[in-house]
């Protein structure tokens, strides 16, 4: 796996898994079920989902707080499943029914599956998705500012890419 790229996704998260704990749409673990209902996705709409009891190495070495994530295939691509980590707060709140945990477990898997479904591990589009499941589900204050602050991050990481490339072509 190419750290670089794992870099460049921030937060996108995919880590080895038990095959055990993969699970279709319709026998996943209680706490994916319940955020995959908050997202109103039919069966067919939901990737692959695998609970994980602990990250990969090198994504423990760039993002020690990931806890959802996919992996990337040889091309940098994203591919499925998506992987959950079940050891972290906002899985265990979940798992117990807290409310304000299931939003932030549904607008991580939404903005895993915008991965997905985009082939890209640019973070503008699952950002903005995620932050738009988030503002519908009445996530917290807090939670939201959290993901307006990401989704703003990576806007001025491609706008200052943007204008580095503009000043090279220029040379």
């Amino acid at each position: 796996m190419n750290i670089r790229n794992l870099v460049s996704s921030l937060v996108v998260v995919l880590v080895l898994a038990s095959p055990a704990l993969a699970a279709d749409a319709n026998t996943l673990p209680d706490p994916i079920r319940r955020a995959v209902d908050l997202l109103r996705l039919s069966s067919d709409q939901v990737p692959p989902i695998v609970v994980v009891d602990k990250r990969p190495p090198e994504l423990e070495a760039i993002n020690p707080n990931a806890y959802a994530w996919v992996e990337l295939d040889q091309e940098g691509n994203p591919i499925p499943p998506i992987y959950v980590l079940s050891t972290t707060p906002i899985y265990r709140g979940a798992k117990d029914q807290d409310y304000q945990s299931l939003v932030l477990l549904a607008g991580s898997l939404a903005h895993e599956r915008e991965h997905l479904l985009s082939g890209s591990i640019d973070d503008e589009q699952p950002y903005a998705t995620q932050l738009a499941v988030m503002e519908m589900l009445r996530a917290s204050d807090k939670s939201i500012s959290i993901i307006q602050r990401s989704l703003q991050y990576v806007r001025a990481l491609k706008k200052k890419a943007a204008a580095t490339t503009q000043v090279r072509a220029s040379n």
